[in-house]
C-alpha cells in the first residue's frame, strides 16, 4: 500500500489537540474520511474534464531477456592488408585519406625513383642480349656437329645463353612486382614512376606516409580492410556467459547511429576472465556493414530467453520516491493506488513481478501520472 510523507503530512494537518480552539467542526469532520480509505483518489467530473484518462488492463506478453555487451569493430587477419612497395621509392602522389572506400583495380598511389628507370634498362639489354646469346648458342650447335666448332666454344656459348635466361627471368618478376608488365615494355614506354593498385574492393583503414616521403622497402603505406569479414570484438562479464553461446545472434549498433542495427553472430568464446571479470567475445558481422570500419565503438545485444509475462503499459506505472505505482479504477471518479512490483521493460510494456489479484481489473493508462499529480497536490 502507498506510503508517503505526503499522506503522513496530510493527518497531522487534519489533526490537532482538543484544546485548541483554531479548529472549527468542518476540519474535525474531515479526518475520520481521510483515515477511512487512505488509498482512494476521488476526483470531481470537473476535475476529469480537464485531462484526457484512458483505461487498461493487465495482459500477457512475449518478453525477452538481454545481454547487453560492448566492444569495438575489428577485422580478421586475412582480411586486413598491409600494402608496401618491394623496391621504395618517393611517394608522387595519394589519392585516399582513412576511410575512404575503393574499387579493386583503383590507383591507390605513385611512386617514383631512379631505380625504376634503371631496372627497366637492364631488362630491355638483357632481353636484347639473350636474343644475341640465343643466336650465338645455335650457330655454335651447328658448327659443332660438322665439327667445325670446337666442344669448348659451344659449352661456353650455351652457358652464356642459360645465364641470360636466368637473368631475364629475374628481372621479369622484379618488374611485376611494381607492377609493370615486361611483355609491353620497350624503349618507348619506359617509366620513372610505378603505380600501387588496390588488390579488392574495400576501406581505408591508415595511410602512413605522405607526399614528397621516401618510402623504404618493407615500409607500410596504407592499410586496407576487406569489409566482407568484420568482427566485433566485444566484452562480456563472467556471470552472464551461461546465457552466452557460439552460434547466437546479436544485434549491434554504435552510439552515433543506435537506431541503424548490425546483425552479427558470435563464433568464438574466450577462456581466459580478466581481472575485471570480462571475457573476450567473437561476432561475424553479416549482411550489410557499411558504416562499420575497424576500430569504431559498438554496443550489442544477445537474447538469452523469451518468456511470456503479465505486463502492464509504461505510462500506467508511475514512479515516486522511489517505487512504482499503479491507479485502478474503482468507479467514474475513484481510483486506488496500488504498489506495484515491476521487472523487465520492452517494447513499451512493464512487467508486473507479482499479478495474482490485479488479473481483471480496470488500470488507469493515459492520465496516470495526472493521478499522481493530483494526488500530491491533495497531501500538500
Amino acid at each position: 500500500m502507498f506510503r508517503t510523507g505526503y499522506f503522513l503530512l496530510l493527518a497531522g494537518l487534519l489533526w490537532m489537540p482538543s484544546g485548541c480552539s483554531t479548529v472549527d467542526d468542518r476540519s474535525a469532520s474531515a479526518a475520520p474520511a481521510a483515515h477511512e480509505a487512505p488509498d482512494l483518489l476521488r476526483l470531481t467530473n470537473e476535475q476529469l474534464h480537464s485531462f484526457e484518462i484512458s483505461y487498461t488492463g493487465l495482459s500477457e506478453r512475449s518478453m525477452s531477456e538481454k545481454v547487453r555487451l560492448s566492444g569495438k569493430v575489428t577485422v580478421s587477419p586475412e582480411h586486413l592488408v598491409s600494402v608496401s612497395s618491394p623496391l621504395g621509392g618517393y611517394i608522387a602522389a595519394i589519392n585516399l585519406l582513412p576511410g575512404t572506400r575503393f574499387k579493386k583495380g583503383q590507383v591507390l598511389a605513385v611512386l617514383e625513383d631512379n631505380q625504376y628507370i634503371q631496372l627497366q634498362q637492364e631488362y630491355l639489354t638483357t632481353r636484347a642480349r639473350l636474343k644475341m646469346a640465343e643466336l650465338n648458342y645455335r650457330r655454335q650447335k651447328d658448327l659443332n656437329e660438322s665439327k667445325a666448332a670446337s666442344d669448348k666454344v659451344l659449352e661456353s656459348a650455351e652457358a652464356e645463353y642459360r645465364t641470360l635466361q636466368v637473368a631475364e627471368k629475374a628481372l621479369e618478376e622484379k618488374l611485376r612486382l611494381i607492377r609493370i608488365d615486361p611483355q609491353t615494355l620497350t624503349v618507348q614506354n619506359i617509366s620513372r614512376s610505378v603505380r600501387i593498385y588496390a588488390p579488392f574492393d574495400g576501406v581505408v583503414s591508415a595511410v602512413n606516409l605522405n607526399k614528397g616521403r621516401y618510402a623504404s622497402p618493407g615500409d607500410v603505406l596504407f592499410e586496407l580492410v576487406n569489409p566482407g569479414d568484420l568482427l566485433l570484438h566485444l566484452k562480456a562479464f563472467e556471470k552472464d556467459l551461461e546465457n552466452i553461446s557460439v552460434g547466437q545472434l546479436l544485434s549491434a549498433y554504435t552510439n552515433e547511429q543506435p537506431d541503424n542495427v548490425f546483425n552479427a553472430q558470435i563464433v568464438a568464446i574466450g577462456n581466459r576472465v580478466e581481472n575485471n571479470g570480462a571475457v573476450d567475445i567473437h561476432a561475424r558481422v553479416g549482411g550489410n556493414a557499411a558504416g562499420l570500419v575497424p576500430g569504431r565503438y559498438i554496443n550489442a545485444e544477445v537474447v538469452t530467453r523469451e518468456a511470456a509475462l503479465y505486463a502492464l503499459p509504461e505510462q500506467a506505472v508511475v514512479s515516486f520516491e522511489g517505487r512504482d505505482y499503479v491507479f485502478e479504477a474503482v468507479d467514474d471518479n475513484t481510483f486506488r493506488w496500488i504498489d506495484a512490483r515491476v521487472g523487465k521493460r520492452a517494447g513499451g510494456y512493464v512487467e508486473i513481478l507479482e499479478p495474482a489479484g490485479m488479473q481483471g481489473r480496470k488500470f488507469v493508462d493515459k492520465g496516470a501520472y495526472t493521478l499522481l499529480m493530483e494526488l500530491k497536490k491533495e497531501a500538500e
